[in-house]
């Protein structure tokens, strides 16, 4: 196949997907989805809530408790 013919079915795809008619609206939409957005990533920078546990924390205290447990049934000495 073709460029042309892969652009025309392509076309074809996202009329049937999106239920557009209309070509400059479908051209238009196709632009819109081709275009790259920033990621929210790292823009807004902000500090974790109150209370927040860090995987770090989380995993430490899972360990100090399962030590806890172990030991208070004999299960570790």
């Amino acid at each position: 196949m073709d460029t042309a013919t892969l652009d025309t079915k392509k076309m074809e795809m996202f009329r049937e997907i999106l239920s557009i008619d209309d070509e400059n609206i479908l051209t238009g939409a196709i632009a819109y989805i081709r275009e790259t957005k920033k990621s929210v990533v790292g823009q807004n920078p902000m500090s974790p809530p109150e209370g927040f546990m860090t995987g770090d924390e989380f995993e430490k205290r899972v360990k100090e408790e399962l030590k806890q447990l172990y030991k208070e049934h004999g299960l570790l000495q």
